[in-house]
């Protein structure tokens, strides 16, 4: 990813997806007003038009901020936090597929749906720190288990072949967590 602006929105994107398992469209429709930054939190509308809050990790906050302070975003409560052309709209979700193909093309990634791939290793990773079956259908909002259930069955037993080079590719973090140089 280059250290452009371009890139900047775009690791932040990736970061959204992967720590927080939302689905394309929640992420691009938050506006700055449903970021409630001192309490560490944020109110999205999952499928099926519902408001849901959840915690903000501090590494996501951090990372919004400052790729709205290098890219110049602006932050009215109404504003999105990923802006398109015209500033008031967000990012198309197209666009936003296109981004992050052609980044997982780039990275040598072998996948057919990148942003919800992004959603599947978010699932993956939740069950690698202990997670239960309950625990993702409620990070994932799945009205059913047997959703999650079927998520998690395709993943277990599979390697992740996105976890490590994700990591590298988004953080600079190599094999056993050490910083790439």
């Amino acid at each position: 990813i280059p250290d452009s602006d371009e890139g900047a929105r775009l690791r932040c994107l990736l970061l959204w997806y992967l720590l927080s398992g939302r689905r394309r469209v929640e992420i691009l429709r938050l506006r700055w007003g449903d970021l409630d930054l001192e309490a560490g939190t944020y109110t999205y509308t999952r499928k099926g038009g519902r408001s849901e809050k959840r915690s903000l990790l501090p590494v996501l906050r951090d990372l919004t901020l400052a790729y709205a302070r290098r890219c110049k975003v602006p932050t009215g409560p109404e504003r999105p936090v990923f802006p398109g052309r015209f500033g008031n709209e967000a990012l198309s979700p197209r666009h936003v597929t296109r981004l992050i193909t052609r980044a997982a093309a780039q990275a040598e990634l072998p996948t057919r749906r990148p942003v919800h791939a992004l959603r599947h290793s978010y699932a993956r990773l939740l069950r690698e720190v202990g997670a239960s079956v309950e625990d993702v259908q409620h990070s994932l909002d799945h009205a059913s288990l047997a959703t999650t259930t079927t998520y998690l069955r395709k993943l277990e037993g599979a390697g992740d072949p996105f976890g490590p080079q994700l990591a590298e590719l988004l953080l600079g973090v190599g094999e056993g967590g050490k910083g790439v140089a």
